[in-house]
This record gives structure tokens, sequence and C-alpha cells, in this order.
């Protein structure tokens, strides 16, 4: 696929096979306003179908945080895409509260209900120009929450031995 249009071509059905095709067609429209709309018109065309529409409802829920005022829109597309996690996880054997939808959701719901109820400095993150900011941090906070245990650096004796190279300073620290 190079195109939007081409999206529209594919049935319902193949879509599971082209979620990334799709990401990256509709991450290089210029705006992230057309971006929504983009991922609205996805979501709609397979409003008739059989098909989880998590996906898109994912992405809308995260372009909502990035470009509203308020995070009211983000989190209810993030909750449909949510429930269409738990309507179709079996499809996909991961239980709905591994998925990025319930993470991104409870990694920011509560910090953002938690600014709001703030009467100092803290509320002052969710206005602009500072919630672009906390936004982007939250966003990047939950792309590295994907990172498996396995994947994480490991740090061993020659490393740690490299760093503190005083002999009882090290025994100390091993200890």
């Amino acid at each position: 696929m190079k195109n939007l249009d081409e999206i529209f071509r594919l049935q319902p059905s193949e879509f599971d096979n082209h979620w990334g095709e799709m990401d990256a067609i509709i991450q290089k429209l210029s705006t992230l306003k057309e971006q929504q709309v983009a991922w609205k018109r996805v979501a709609d065309y397979l409003n008739s179908s059989n098909i989880s529409k998590g996906h898109p409802f994912f992405r809308l829920g995260v372009l909502h945080l990035l470009t509203d005022t308020s995070e009211t829109q983000a989190f209810s597309y993030l909750e449909n895409a949510y429930k269409e996690d738990d309507r179709f996880w079996h499809r996909v054997q991961t239980p709905p509260h591994s998925r990025g939808a319930y993470r991104l959701l409870s990694l920011v719901k509560d910090f953002l209900t938690y600014l709001q109820e703030q009467h100092n400095w803290e509320k002052e993150q969710l206005r602009q120009p500072h919630r672009a900011v906390l936004v982007t941090t939250l966003l990047l906070i939950y792309d590295k929450s994907l990172i498996q245990i396995w994947d994480t650096p490991v740090f061993t004796y020659p490393v740690f031995s490299k760093l503190i190279q005083d002999d009882g300073l090290s025994r100390f620290a091993k200890e």
C-alpha cells in the first residue's frame, strides 16, 4: 500500500495483516488533524464489520491526547479500544489488560486526573505549552514500558568493575 485510498480498497477482514502499513501511511500525513480524520475514516469503515476497531481507536486516543486541550475525547477512544480488545482478545490470545489501550489508559488517566485536582503549579502542566511536553513525555514512558524485561540492558561484573575501580568500595557495593 502506498496511500490512503488503497487502505479502503481492502476488505475489513484483511486489515489485521496491514496495520503496520496503515500506520506508516497515516503517519506521513502532514498534520495531526489529518491523521485524526484518516483514523476516524478507518474506524468508520470497520463499523459495519465484525473486525476489531481497537487499533484505530487507540491511534485516535493518542492523537487526541496530543492535540486536545482536554483528555475527555482521548479517554473515550482509549476506553473504546480497550472494549474492542476485550471483545476480540480470543483472536490474538492476549488478554485486554496486557494490550496497549489498557496500558496507556492506566498510565495517563489517573495521572492527568490527579493534576486536574491540584490547586498549584502542577495543574498548570495541563495547559499549553506545558501540556504538549507532558503528553509527549507520558507517551515516551508508555513506549519505554513496552520493552520486555529480557530486552533491557544487563549490568555485569566487568561493567560494574570498570565503573567502580576501588577494590574496597567495589567489595562493599557487591555485598
